[in-house]
C-alpha cells in the first residue's frame, strides 16, 4: 500500500457542511478508505466559501481527488477505492 500512497495524491477532498448527515456517512467510509488504503482526507466546509456553495451546495457530500469528482450524495468506500486502484 505505500507505493500506492506515493503514486497517488496524500488526500481526498471532502466537500461537506454541518448538521449533514450523508456528511457524516461519507467521513466514515472515508475513514474506511484510510484504513485499507492509507490514504486521508481533508474535509472542506463549503459554508466557508460563497463559491464552493454555489459549485457543491445541491450535492454535498462530494468526494474528489484531483480535479475528479469521484461520488456525490451517496458516499461508499468500495467506489472510492476502485477508482483510486484505477489511478495507479
Amino acid at each position: 500500500m505505500i507505493g500506492l500512497v506515493k503514486q497517488l495524491e496524500q488526500h481526498l477532498q471532502l466537500y461537506s457542511k454541518g448538521n449533514c448527515h450523508l456528511c457524516d456517512v461519507a467521513k466514515e467510509e472515508l475513514l474506511i478508505v484510510k484504513s485499507k488504503m492509507g490514504i486521508s482526507f481533508q474535509e472542506i466546509d463549503i459554508y466557508k466559501d460563497n463559491e464552493l456553495i454555489e459549485m457543491y451546495g445541491l450535492m454535498i457530500p462530494v468526494v474528489k481527488y484531483k480535479h475528479d469528482i469521484i461520488q456525490y450524495g451517496q458516499i461508499d468506500h468500495c467506489t472510492i477505492i476502485h477508482f483510486l486502484n484505477s489511478e495507479i
